[in-house]
């Protein structure tokens, strides 16, 4: 097992989805949100996400921080000095960032890659901002595959007027 602390960061509306569909944009949350993104991942130094939500960040969302693109076509996509694409499972994820040095990593998502961390218990800590939006369908925040996880919140705060940034534990 992995000594990396995990911690997953999310967006979400506040039925559950990270975006209306596939092309979303994911311009929807605000600049406290994104704020609170760019300080976690970047004290953190690396984040693993998957090619779909690869391709909707802008490049200045890659900066002084390390980034793995999961991904079934590894080929499909130039590397950059900090960013890599692997066909990993997500504990060859770990143990190949633990190779590296790396003592924590942020898991930013889509919900196959929420969810494929989460069902192999690879998680320790989830950070989840409620927007203020209902999509009533969308992609789920943690994906398809069901899963049941027990947690503890260990902190909650207003990020703005209508946004709540909850911290969670995963206990099981």
């Amino acid at each position: 097992m992995s000594h990396i602390k995990t911690a997953l960061i999310i967006l979400q509306s506040l039925d559950g989805f990270i975006a209306k569909y596939q092309d979303d944009s994911l311009s929807w949350g605000s600049f406290e949100d994104k704020e609170h993104f760019r300080n976690m991942t970047k004290q953190i130094g690396v984040m693993i996400i998957g090619s779909n939500t690869y391709r909707k960040m802008p490049e200045s969302a890659f900066d002084k921080r390390f980034t793995l693109v999961l991904t079934s076509n590894p080929g499909d996509f130039a590397e950059k000095e900090n960013i890599v694409f692997k066909d990993f499972s997500p504990k060859e994820c770990l143990d190949y960032l633990e190779g590296l040095g790396y003592k924590q990593v942020a898991i930013a998502g889509g919900g196959k890659i929420n969810n494929s961390f989460l069902r192999d218990g690879l998680v320790d800590e989830i950070y989840v901002t409620i927007g203020p939006k209902i999509f009533a369908g969308g992609i789920p925040s943690f994906g398809q595959h069901q899963i049941d996880k027990s947690l503890e919140l260990l902190d909650y705060k207003k990020i703005t007027q209508n946004e709540l940034l909850l911290h969670y534990k995963v206990l099981n």
